[in-house]
């Protein structure tokens, strides 16, 4: 009785009015309805009203409907290789076109560029975009070839020596399988 009493309380200090929980009433008990007409409602019905057929078809409705109106949890994998190569190329080229315009139009590695950001942006693009080239889930050949250029262009980098970073990426271009959403040439826009 006193829950009941504070509850009233809370309500009217709240500025509760009867009004409101009529309107807003319907939504949950006509969802419970829902539910309940769609499961066959069986604490309201006896058992002998209905034949084993009868509830089987109801039960395998309900399970039916829950897969498709449920979410489903994401499961890795269930993507295709052309999405996450498209995603990679909008997210890893304009880096990766970016810092090799920047580097051809200086001509030259300063030691600011090899020991800032723009580098480190530019040698993790290239191991993405690398990393994305292979053709199964475990790295093949391509992926690692790949990631031996992206190290040995980030050791020309530090080592600021421009004509072998530019040797090493036209060859970290070459070893880039050239397929649909792979393609892409150094002049394309970043």
């Amino acid at each position: 009785l006193k829950l009941l009493h504070s509850r009233i309380c809370f309500k009217i200090k709240a500025g509760y009015r009867p009004e409101m929980a009529r309107r807003h009433a319907g939504g949950p008990l006509l969802l419970a309805f829902a539910v309940l007409a769609l499961c066959g409602a069986p604490a309201f019905y006896s058992a002998r009203a209905f034949s084993a057929s009868v509830w089987q078809r109801r039960s395998l409705a309900a399970a039916i409907t829950a897969q498709v109106l449920l979410p489903s949890p994401a499961r890795a994998g269930d993507r295709d290789r052309e999405t996450m190569i498209r995603n990679s190329r909008r997210q890893f080229l304009p880096v990766i076109l970016e810092n090799y315009k920047r580097l051809k139009a200086e001509g030259e590695i300063t030691e600011k560029y090899a020991n800032g950001k723009n580098a480190k942006k530019f040698i993790n693009a290239l191991t993405g975009w690398g990393s994305i080239q292979r053709m199964s889930e475990a790295p093949d050949k391509i992926s690692r070839k790949l990631a031996k250029d992206t190290s040995a262009i980030e050791k020309a980098i530090a080592a600021q020596d421009y004509a072998t970073t530019m040797s090493l990426l036209d060859q970290y271009k070459e070893d880039v399988p050239q397929l649909g959403s792979a393609t892409w040439e150094w002049t394309d826009q970043a």
